[in-house]
């Protein structure tokens, strides 16, 4: 997941985008992933998970967000999905490096 110049640094959720994704529509699901996934990619990497892990952590986060997504309400209009998504990827990091400390 190389990080695409052209996306703004910090993207925000439309309302419909929300709407799409929470109603499992895949093009919202798509644009979620490709927009979010990069971001979460570099968050795991900045919290140290291997280069050779992170794509599989990602995974999990959105697979966390799948299960998750029909419950979430926007808490103010830019930024809280991106807190959620931060809170999500902090919590499968935490788990990845749990696994790891026991597979040692």
């Amino acid at each position: 997941m190389a990080p695409d110049s052209n996306r703004p640094e910090h993207p925000t959720l439309s309302t419909n985008w929300l709407a799409g994704a929470q109603k499992m529509d895949a093009d919202a699901w798509h644009r979620l992933v490709s927009v979010f996934g990069p971001i979460a990619y570099r968050w795991c990497r900045a919290s140290s998970v291997p280069a050779s892990d992170a794509a599989d952590v990602v995974q999990e986060v959105f697979a966390t967000v799948a299960r998750g997504i029909s419950d979430f309400e926007r808490q103010k209009s830019e930024g809280s999905f991106r807190r959620w998504l931060a809170t999500i990827t902090r919590s499968r990091t935490a788990d990845y490096f749990r696994r790891a400390a026991k597979q040692q």
